[in-house]
């Protein structure tokens, strides 16, 4: 599906869909920055990693994590929703 429809930024949400992504597509990879690892960390960093597809087209891959720990309000969410509007 990513390969189809080519997105220029993906968001992984949870520890789990991070660490799967990371084993499946590990050789399309390049990561940003590998010692951090706490998908909490990741979600105020920015862009994790980037993934080149093979026309040369370029996505840029977000983690944060469950929409659950953010609260009705969302004022936890604010520094990846900052993070996300640089890149937009």
């Amino acid at each position: 599906m990513l390969n189809e429809f080519q997105p220029e930024i993906l968001i992984l949400q949870g520890t789990t869909a991070f660490n799967q992504f990371k084993k499946h597509f590990a050789e399309n990879l390049v990561i940003y920055n590998p010692s951090i690892t706490k998908v909490q960390l990741l979600e105020e960093t920015g862009p994790f990693a980037e993934m080149h597809f093979a026309n040369g087209k370029k996505m840029l891959v977000f983690v944060t994590r469950s929409m659950s720990y953010f609260g009705k309000d969302g004022a936890k969410f604010e520094k990846f929703k900052d993070n996300l509007v640089k890149m937009l």
